[in-house]
């Protein structure tokens, strides 16, 4: 999966996420996603891919400090 997330990444081209839905059971939550990827590749092609995702994600301890 990482793979895959770098060739879009090297692509340069910005993507675009839109959540349809979230749903969440205690510290659980299920979150479905259509994502695009529309513009011009470093090297001058055109890029103009879709999907939708789904992604489980678990609420973690809170943090204060700055992610830079």
């Amino acid at each position: 999966m990482r793979a895959a997330e770098q060739q879009f990444l090297r692509l340069g081209v910005p993507i675009a996420l839109k959540v349809r839905r979230v749903i969440v059971s205690g510290d659980i939550a299920l979150l479905i996603s259509d994502w695009s990827l529309k513009g011009k590749a470093a090297d001058g092609s055109d890029v103009d891919v879709s999907g939708t995702t789904a992604d489980v994600a678990r609420r973690g301890p809170e943090r204060s400090e700055s992610l830079e």
